[in-house]
């Protein structure tokens, strides 16, 4: 069995001015935090997963 290790951070989803997830942004952030060697915990228990529309997350 594998066991966890490293470093496993929330994303936080980025929106536009008027309130859209902003995919460009949520894009470059999450190839940063991989470029650090950080696993992504996306629409984890701190991004707004639960104020999205399906829609929304499938787009993201």
């Amino acid at each position: 069995m594998n066991k966890f290790s490293g470093v496993l951070s929330p994303v936080l989803t980025p929106f536009t001015k008027d309130l859209k997830p902003d995919s460009k942004r949520l894009v470059k952030q999450c190839r940063w935090l991989l470029s650090q060697n950080v696993s992504l915990a996306v629409f984890g228990t701190t991004s707004e997963a639960n104020s999205l529309a399906l829609e929304e997350k499938i787009s993201l």
